[in-house]
């Protein structure tokens, strides 16, 4: 029996999405902080644009969070082996 390369593929694939999903989810924390806290801008379009990017960050975080699970449920369904083809 040989070994399985679209199992091999999602492994890899999902080592490199681990490895950068929690640089992507805190991508635009500095950001934010510093927008919230008016250090950087200030005023209602700086408000606006703070809560927006909150909002583009969460759902940044979701979606990596979700990519990682899809990886997870494809490799459920892949065998270990190609049945010796």
């Amino acid at each position: 029996m040989g070994t399985n390369a679209d199992r091999e593929a999602l492994e890899q694939l999902k080592t490199d999405v681990s490895k950068d999903v929690p640089d992507i989810s805190d991508r635009f924390k500095g950001i934010a902080e510093r927008m919230g806290n008016g250090s950087v801008w200030y005023g209602t379009q700086a408000d606006n644009f703070s809560t927006d990017l909150d909002g583009e960050k969460g759902t940044l975080s979701t979606s990596t969070n979700e990519l990682t699970g899809d990886i997870e449920d494809q490799l459920a369904n892949v065998p270990e082996s190609d049945g010796g083809n």
